[in-house]
């Protein structure tokens, strides 16, 4: 889905986006063009089913997951967007499992590939460089420990574009920045202006062994995978719920000015949402995870 809520289906090269669109057999771009309040609340309810039983902590940490669902299926046509970590107090809980779940409705693949965290920000410049060249949509940090956070990511997460050598050669790539960055850790901080450019997502089962619990859907990766395109489809009715039924029609919060588009397209329609009579589930602002910072 473009800014303006067009969806693009059509299998082959496209222009507008420059990405190389191969869709499966028989999936099509059947969003509703103007979906109904009702049709929207349903959107809300399919995709809340399979993240139901997620321990978040604060209605705040909610809101930012959901602000990361709208992310994960908007991120390639996004300038720029913040960073996303998932933190929790203890091992166990699920935050690798809810990140796993983002990136295969992200990149339709079932297994992640984690990358090692490197707080020396020429480490993670390579790193980075490495995984941009392989036009992978995501760069994934998993378990950090201690602080995250460094100058390179600060430029990376409030630039559209990056330059930079790639390793074993001179050869330089210029690239894009729109890869969704996202982190997992154990009682992980945030490190100098990353506290402005990460959003955090907090995960407490409130129990001494939360590795113990189990889950209503019994292997949610499965399900994810199975079901991602109904996943999908609901995600952008839901924006599109927004643009034709919201925008412009509600309190919006103050802008955040380091991510424009991604405070119009992702943010706000969480914002919307919680202001919503009936809505199935309890939101809020997920900026006030900054806040919280």
């Amino acid at each position: 889905m473009l800014l303006d809520g067009s969806v693009k289906c059509e299998n082959g090269y496209d222009p507008i986006t420059q990405l190389i669109i191969k869709l499966p057999e028989g999936v099509n771009g059947d969003i509703p063009m103007f979906p109904s309040m009702d049709q929207v609340m349903a959107a809300v309810e399919l995709v809340n089913e399979s993240f139901k039983q997620f321990p978040f902590e604060t209605v705040t940490d909610r809101s930012v997951f959901f602000s990361l669902l709208l992310t994960s299926v908007m991120r390639p046509v996004l300038p720029t967007a913040p960073g996303f970590l998932i933190e929790a107090a203890m091992p166990g809980t699920g935050k690798t499992l809810l990140a796993d779940c983002i990136l295969i409705i992200l990149s339709g693949m079932y297994d992640s590939v984690p990358e090692k965290y490197h707080q020396d920000k020429s480490e993670f410049h390579k790193t980075l460089m490495s995984t941009l060249a392989t036009g992978q949509p995501y760069i994934f940090f998993d378990n950090v420990d201690g602080e995250f956070g460094n100058d390179t990511m600060d430029i990376f997460l409030t630039s559209s574009k990056i330059s930079g050598r790639l390793l074993g050669g001179n050869k330089r790539l210029n690239a894009d920045t729109n890869l969704l960055v996202i982190a997992t850790g154990n009682n992980a901080t945030l490190s100098g202006d990353a506290f402005r450019r990460v959003m955090v997502c907090r995960l407490n089962a409130k129990v001494e062994s939360p590795h113990l619990l189990t889950f209503e859907i019994s292997d949610l990766k499965k399900h994810v995978f199975e079901h991602r395109l109904d996943i999908i489809k609901a995600i952008l009715t839901i924006k599109r719920g927004y643009l034709t039924l919201g925008a412009g029609t509600f309190e919006a919060k103050s802008p955040l000015g380091s991510f424009g588009d991604w405070d119009s397209h992702a943010r706000q329609v969480v914002c919307w949402l919680a202001q919503l009579p009936g809505c199935p589930i309890e939101l809020g602002d997920p900026a006030e995870s900054l806040i919280n910072n």
